[in-house]
């Protein structure tokens, strides 16, 4: 079993590429995953020791401590290097609903993403219109037209992470896509700079170009360096909003209407902003809605 520098498991990639590539060992992949929160058992007593330290506090110390804190935020896009690494932060996670104004606003730049071909991994299959993609089962990938893209790597295609990215790139505007994630094990959602780097098993991070989320082992991280976790259950709808001038990329569960994760970053001088999407399951493709 290995693990990444990032903290992203790899077993599933390499066990299914075993599975795939391996003639002789053909079988039925049964798999069950647990869609579980997780669980942060000191919660209480931090609620508790947190609120009695305010209650002790004098009016005038809360203050102080208020305009210091004031004084300490950073500012949006203050000193960043161009395409610089993310800052990553949990806006209204787990909160309120989004208003339907706000909500109706925030998906009204909706985007036709159609997965290019040409790029993704050769053990993913993607459907005619390609609007959906699921990994090839043994007997797909080891039709001599898979064997053939297999062994011929194109440069700009993925070889080692099952991964697509979409045929369109955005350098300026804000789209929104959604993707149907219902009852599925394992799955990874986002954008990724044009240059990024796509082959072998390298850590697809913010560090790298990638801005995604990725469900792996049932549970729901954001894959910032090192990875973030995130206590809440996996969405079965997942919306996608970019905005390239604002220099954000933000996950909502389509449907609770509540954010779940932004990444905060920059995208001057990275070229063109891709959607891209991996899976390495075989009976439920990723669709893109």
């Amino acid at each position: 079993m290995t693990w990444s520098e990032t903290g992203e498991h790899s077993t599933g990639a390499f066990h299914s590429l075993f599975n795939l590539r391996n003639p002789h060992k053909e079988r039925e992949n049964q798999r069950t995953c647990k869609s579980e929160p997780f669980l942060k058992p000191k919660m209480s007593l931090m609620v508790i020791s947190y609120f009695k330290s305010k209650i002790q506090k004098s009016p005038k110390e809360e203050k102080t401590t208020t305009d210091n804190n004031k004084q300490n935020l950073p500012q949006k896009n203050q000193n960043k290097p161009e395409c610089a690494r993310s800052e990553q932060k949990s806006v209204n996670a787990g909160g309120l609903k989004i208003p339907s104004k706000v909500w109706e606003n925030l998906t009204r730049p909706s985007a036709k993403v159609i997965l290019d071909p040409n790029i993704a991994d050769p053990t993913l299959k993607l459907s005619e219109d390609g609007r959906s993609v699921r990994t090839k089962t043994h007997k797909e990938f080891h039709s001599s037209q898979s064997f053939y893209e297999y062994h011929r790597k194109r440069a700009q295609q993925y070889n080692g992470w099952m991964c697509v990215q979409a045929k369109e790139g955005y350098s300026t505007g804000k789209h929104y896509w959604e993707v149907d994630v219902k009852g599925k094990c394992d799955w990874r959602v986002g954008v990724v700079k044009e240059s990024a780097p796509r082959s072998g098993f390298i850590n697809l991070n913010t560090a790298t170009g990638y801005w995604t989320l990725r469900l792996q082992l049932g549970s729901l991280i954001a894959l910032t360096e090192p990875i973030t976790k995130l206590n809440q259950a996996p969405p079965a709808k997942l919306g996608v909003h970019l905005d390239v001038e604002e220099g954000q990329v933000s996950f909502y569960d389509v449907m609770k209407r509540k954010n779940i994760y932004t990444f905060d970053t920059e995208f001057r001088n990275c070229g063109k902003i891709y959607p891209v999407f991996g899976t390495m399951e075989i009976d439920k493709p990723l669709k893109i809605i």
